[in-house]
């Protein structure tokens, strides 16, 4: 599963999040664009919401890619800058 959301410190809503899930979670990648893009991604993947924010990508080989990509056509429509698909691989230890 992949939480498409938006967060001022991503690292701290990880850890909000990992302390209400039995599996760890990752975050894979971020992105500039904010609520905006956030709602786009949304309609994007509507077909594949499992939950407010939550996404079913399990049949899909590279869904940070498909996300990113995307995400890089949303901003190109409002002039902003595309992120680069260096997918990220950050997990604290929680205690």
């Amino acid at each position: 599963m992949i939480k498409i959301g938006v967060s001022k410190d991503v690292r701290v809503r990880r850890r909000t999040l990992q302390s209400g899930s039995g599996f760890p979670l990752v975050v894979r990648w971020t992105s500039p664009g904010g609520g905006y893009l956030e709602g786009r991604l949304h309609e994007c993947f509507a077909s594949r919401a499992v939950g407010r924010e939550w996404f079913d990508f399990r049949d899909v080989e590279n869904p940070v890619q498909v996300i990113a990509e995307a995400a890089g056509a949303v901003l190109q429509q409002v002039g902003l800058p595309c992120p680069e698909i260096e997918e990220t691989s950050t997990a604290e230890a929680t205690a």
